[in-house]
C-alpha cells in the first residue's frame, strides 16, 4: 500500500522561504522583525535547493512582505519593484515545497496622511423599533479638535453594561495623542457640511491598547494593537445596526482563509472580499498626526490581509475601524477583525489590499463584548426574535 505524503505546512514553508530570503539579503530591514528571533528556536526547512538566480532576481526587487495562506497552499511574496514573466519562466520558482508562490507588487500606505473623500454616503441615520432616530455603525467619527473621519466599528460594552464605541487608535485616540474625555464627533469634522448630519457629540474618548513605536529590539511588536473605546454619550442615539445593512454579529470566530467577508465604512460603504491570509512575522506601518507633528513607525503582529471580490476596492482611506465581519459555512455571520490600514496590491482585482487586526483578541484586552440588537430596524429586530 503507497504512502502518503506529509506536506510541511504552509507556515512552514513561508518561514523557510523568510529565511533563505534573509539570509539573501533580498529584504528591507523592516519584514520578518521578529519571525528571525523565533526561528532561531525551531527546526527551519531545507531550501538550499532554491536557485542562486532566483536570488539574482529578486535582489533586484526588493522583497516587502510574505503572506501566506493555509486553505489553498499559496504563498504571497510582495516586492517593491515587479517580478516580470519572462523571469518566472526561466529564474524564479513558482512552487515551493508544493506551496504556489505568487509574486506581486505591493506597497502600504501611511496611515494619517490621506483620508479620502466619501464615495457613498459617510453617515447613516435610521429609525429604530421605537421610532427613534438613531446614528449606526459603520458611520463617520472622529476626535471633535481634529479635522478627519474614520469608521465607527461597533458598539461593545464591560461587565457592568456601560455602552462603548470600537474603533481605531488613531481614528480616535490620535494615535496616542487623545487625552480621556476628549469629545468624540459624530459624523467626523472632514464630513460636516451645510447638508451633512447634524453632528453631535457622539461619546468621549476612553481607552487605547498599546501601540508604541519602536522595534523589536527594543519594544515587545506582538502588544501592539490599533485599537481604541470611546464612551457613549447617550445608548438611545446609537445603533448596532451597520448603517442599513445588517446587524451587528454578537459571535466572535477567527479568521479563516478563503471567507468571504464583509464591512460597512465611511469612505466605500458596504463591500464584500476574500480573506487571502495572514502575513508573515510582522508588518511595519507609518503613523503621523499632522496637528501634533507626529510621525513614527510601528510594527503590528498577527496581521490579515482581504482582497475586494470585484473590481472596485475593498476599502479606503476614512474606512478605518470598520467591522469585518465573516460569513460562516452555515450561512450565519460572525466578527473577525477591525479594519485599520491598506495599500496597494497587484495580484488584487481591485489593485489594492486591505489589512485587519483580528477582533478577539481586541476584545479580550478591553473586557468588552460586542453588542448586537441594540436600537436596531424593526425588522431586524423581528429576525432576531
Amino acid at each position: 500500500m503507497p504512502t502518503t505524503e506529509i506536506l510541511p505546512s504552509v507556515e512552514q514553508v513561508s518561514k523557510a522561504l523568510e529565511c533563505w530570503i534573509k539570509n539573501n539579503n533580498l529584504n528591507n530591514s523592516y519584514i520578518g522583525s521578529h519571525t528571525a528571533q523565533k526561528n532561531t528556536e525551531e527546526e527551519i526547512l531545507d531550501y538550499s535547493k532554491i536557485p542562486t538566480s532566483m536570488a539574482i532576481v529578486l535582489r533586484k526587487k526588493e522583497v516587502t512582505g510574505i503572506v501566506y495562506n493555509k486553505k489553498t497552499r499559496d504563498i504571497h511574496v510582495y516586492t517593491k519593484r515587479k517580478v516580470y514573466q519572462k523571469e518566472l519562466d526561466t529564474e524564479v520558482l513558482t512552487r515551493f515545497y508544493s506551496c504556489a508562490l505568487i509574486y506581486a507588487t505591493g506597497q502600504i500606505n501611511e496611515i494619517g496622511k490621506k483620508i479620502d473623500n466619501a464615495q457613498v454616503a459617510s453617515s447613516k441615520i435610521i429609525t429604530s423599533q421605537t421610532n427613534t432616530q438613531v446614528y449606526t455603525c459603520g458611520s463617520s467619527i472622529s476626535p471633535g479638535s481634529d479635522r478627519s473621519a474614520g469608521t465607527l466599528g461597533a458598539l461593545v460594552k464591560d461587565s457592568n453594561g456601560t455602552l462603548y464605541g470600537l474603533t481605531n487608535n488613531h481614528v480616535t485616540g490620535l494615535s496616542n495623542h487623545s487625552e480621556k474625555g476628549l469629545p468624540i464627533l459624530a459624523p467626523g469634522v472632514l464630513d460636516v457640511t451645510p447638508i451633512s448630519t447634524k453632528p453631535f457629540t457622539i461619546g468621549f474618548h476612553h481607552a487605547t491598547l498599546s501601540m508604541n513605536i519602536g522595534t523589536s529590539d527594543n519594544i515587545d511588536t506582538t502588544t501592539n494593537t490599533d485599537a481604541a473605546l470611546f464612551l457613549i454619550d447617550n445608548p438611545d442615539a446609537v445603533s448596532s445596526n451597520q448603517q442599513d445593512q445588517f446587524d451587528t454579529p454578537v459571535t466572535v470566530c477567527d479568521p479563516l482563509p478563503g471567507s468571504v467577508v464583509e464591512k460597512v465604512g465611511r469612505t466605500t460603504g458596504h463591500t464584500v472580499g476574500v480573506i487571502i491570509g495572514r502575513v508573515l512575522g510582522t508588518i511595519a506601518i507609518t503613523y503621523s498626526v499632522s496637528q501634533y507633528d507626529f510621525s513614527g513607525l510601528v510594527f503590528f503582529d498577527d496581521i490579515w490581509v482581504i482582497h475586494s471580490a470585484d473590481e472596485s476596492s475593498f476599502s479606503a482611506g476614512g474606512d478605518s475601524g470598520s467591522l469585518i465581519v465573516q460569513t460562516n459555512e452555515d450561512g450565519t455571520k460572525s466578527a473577525v477583525g477591525l479594519l485599520f490600514a491598506g495599500g496597494s496590491d497587484s495580484s488584487s482585482k481591485s489593485g489594492d489590499r486591505t489589512f485587519f487586526i483580528p477582533i478577539s483578541s481586541i476584545l479580550e484586552k478591553f473586557q468588552v463584548s460586542l453588542v448586537g440588537g441594540h436600537n436596531v430596524p424593526k425588522e431586524s429586530s423581528d429576525e432576531q426574535s
